[in-house]
């Protein structure tokens, strides 16, 4: 196994570059890992910020436009070359990369709505382009995305407005919002996110409240994981019930199974055995969730070092490692900050051993 972080690292202005890849300091979302099985494993870390991305940053635009080999501006024309909020990136089972870019409300939502593109890592093409017209509006916000190979099918997360999940026919270009504002996608207010014994509050002073964010695919793609990030609660569905168009709400939200309230998670990876893992966002761990015979989720911690870990929220399983971004947001992102603690992070744990190894930080300069 492979896995090198000593890369020169490289400053411009906010952004830090390694390797190919830019790191924000301040918003680190999600960490994929490309494997190539010539030559064993070639792990090449695929890092996705909030607003630029990318290794490349045009100095006319201050826009990122590469990630590693892949060019971000060969998209159809009528898209245009822009990236507005890249947050995931997901590499599946056919070596294909997913950036799913949210944009954001303050922009033209007619010219840069939100999109989910599919690149070719053999040869670094763009490969399809998907849309959500009228599917999704401003005031929505996708989050996160699974793709479902073996049945051509995309999964994403709504995590803005009333909260729901978008089904993608990856064949047609056809979506569906559904479980819109459904107990399983909104948040309960009767919870909420803190910090120490505090509420989380966002710039302005309202209390934070994220919809369904965080989402995982059962090893056999029969099942979707998801949850709001800001409660304890877990939910699944079956996917042939997600695509099932014929199904009414009331049908599709009685298929939904309560796996019970465990810790306050944003983003979730499921491995080969059906364990899923999260960042326990309160109390700067990792856990491990796995699912007791009457169907609800059993917890315990996977790694605990709050030397290493503020905000674990992004996470990527291969070779026997769980990789973990952490972007340390509750000490930028809310008015009530904690202390800020360094820069974000990239660790590796070694699941046989509980292992973890702090690869590398970068610093503001």
């Amino acid at each position: 196994m492979h896995f090198d972080l000593r890369a020169e690292v490289t400053r411009n202005r906010d952004l830090l570059q390694v390797d190919g890849a830019v790191l924000d300091d301040r918003d680190m979302q999600a960490v994929t890992i490309e494997d190539h099985s010539v030559g064993g494993y070639d792990h090449r870390w695929r890092l996705a910020r909030d607003i630029q991305f990318d290794g490349t940053i045009d100095p006319r635009t201050e826009r990122a436009v590469r990630i590693g080999d892949v060019n971000l501006g060969q998209q159809r024309p009528a898209a245009g070359p822009e990236w507005i909020s890249v947050q995931p990136l997901w590499v599946d089972k056919s070596d294909h990369l997913w950036a799913l870019d949210s944009s954001l409300p303050k922009v033209d939502q007619e010219r840069l709505p939100p999109k989910l593109v599919e690149f070719d890592l053999s040869d670094n093409r763009v490969i399809r382009q998907y849309d959500f017209n009228g599917v999704v509006s401003a005031k929505d916000s996708l989050s996160d995305v699974r793709i479902d190979t073996l049945h051509d099918c995309a999964y994403l997360t709504n995590a803005g407005n009333k909260g729901g999940l978008v089904v993608l026919d990856l064949k047609t270009g056809n979506a569906r919002q559904v479980l819109v504002g459904d107990r399983s996608t909104f948040a309960d207010s009767s919870q909420h996110l803190m910090i120490g014994n505090d509420v989380a509050l966002r710039p302005d002073g309202s209390v934070v409240v994220v919809q369904v964010d965080g989402i995982a695919l059962s090893p056999d793609a029969q099942w979707l994981y998801y949850r709001p990030l800001t409660d304890h609660n877990y939910w699944r569905v079956p996917t042939a019930a997600l695509r099932d168009a014929g199904l009414s709400n009331a049908d599709l939200s009685g298929k939904v199974e309560y796996l019970g309230s465990s810790a306050l998670s944003g983003g979730l990876i499921m491995d080969a055995s059906g364990t899923l893992y999260g960042g326990d966002l309160e109390h700067r761990t990792v856990v491990a969730l796995t699912l007791t015979p009457d169907h609800k989720l059993s917890s315990e911690v996977f790694v605990r070092d709050p030397s290493k870990l503020s905000w674990a929220d992004g996470f990527a399983i291969s070779g026997g490692y769980l990789y973990i971004a952490d972007s340390h947001l509750w000490e930028v992102a809310f008015k009530n900050n904690l202390p800020r603690s360094g820069p974000f992070t990239i660790g590796g744990l070694n699941r046989s051993t509980q292992h973890f190894i702090l690869k590398e930080r970068w610093s503001v300069l």
